[in-house]
């Protein structure tokens, strides 16, 4: 896991905090305390931040030994009309390494919902079971409107599931693929983005997994960013500057794969 290379405005002192991650990371576990203390020099809370991205770098890659062995594992797919609990799953949506989503119904109140099946490897761990829960927990708590709603986390039969909202549209990737944004578009869209960041945040809460196939373009043209609490690389996002990064290293200003 690697945080994105800052671009060149931004403040000197995100500069010093990513060196000095790097430069954490790359210490034995044992002395990574001492040279905080001397490099920070009595910055506590400078510290404080580079070791909370430390721990956060160790439990992405936990996370992503556990979850690199799904990637591989045969598909579980599900037939329109299996139950899982109320949800009725009605057609599947995709399919990647870390699961497969389908279009569902939830029977109790008769709405569309999206269902992610989770990789069964996710379930041999109880400590990587239990932090997705508290994580699914945290996450279904955000409101925002550039946030997928999580409605839902459960388990049946051996099977993992997220519910989440169903929405009509594209994915970045997908409208990527079909040329270059219009400037005033992808800077809408950065926006957006960078404000459903900054909504996580400010809870505490790190999207594990920012790239256009995790934002939604709904209906209605907007940017919607999907939060999924089990993903294995980390991206540190903590201010606007950092997200138009990752906004250009997604290429929305760009023609994709070019």
């Amino acid at each position: 896991m690697t945080p994105p290379t800052p671009p060149g405005d931004v403040p000197e002192r995100w500069q010093r905090l990513n060196d000095l991650f790097h430069a954490a990371i790359g210490r034995d576990a044992g002395e990574r305390g001492a040279f905080l203390a001397e490099a920070c020099a009595g910055d506590a809370e400078l510290q404080a931040e580079v070791e909370r991205l430390v721990r956060a770098h160790e439990r992405a890659e936990l996370i992503g030994q556990v979850l690199s062995k799904a990637a591989g594992a045969e598909a579980m797919t599900l037939d329109a009309g299996t139950r899982l609990g109320p949800y009725e799953i009605a057609a599947p949506l995709g399919a990647g390494g870390m699961g497969e989503v389908y279009r569902a119904r939830d029977t109790r109140l008769d709405r569309t919902v999206a269902i992610k099946i989770l990789p069964s490897d996710l379930a041999r761990s109880a400590t990587l079971r239990q932090r997705f829960e508290r994580e699914a927990r945290a996450i279904s708590a955000l409101d925002h409107p550039h946030i997928c709603v999580l409605h839902d986390v459960g388990r049946q039969d051996g099977i993992d599931f997220l519910v989440m909202e169903y929405l009509e549209g594209e994915s970045l990737d997908e409208r990527l693929r079909k040329g270059a944004l219009p400037l005033p578009q992808a800077l809408r869209y950065g926006i957006e983005i960078a404000q459903a960041l900054d909504c996580a945040h400010r809870k505490g809460i790190v999207h594990r997994d920012l790239k256009p196939a995790n934002v939604m373009i709904d209906g209605r043209g907007h940017a919607r960013l999907q939060s999924v609490p089990n993903t294995p690389q980390t991206v540190y996002i903590g201010n606007a500057n950092l997200a138009f990064r990752i906004i250009r290293q997604s290429k929305l200003l760009s023609v994709a794969g070019s």
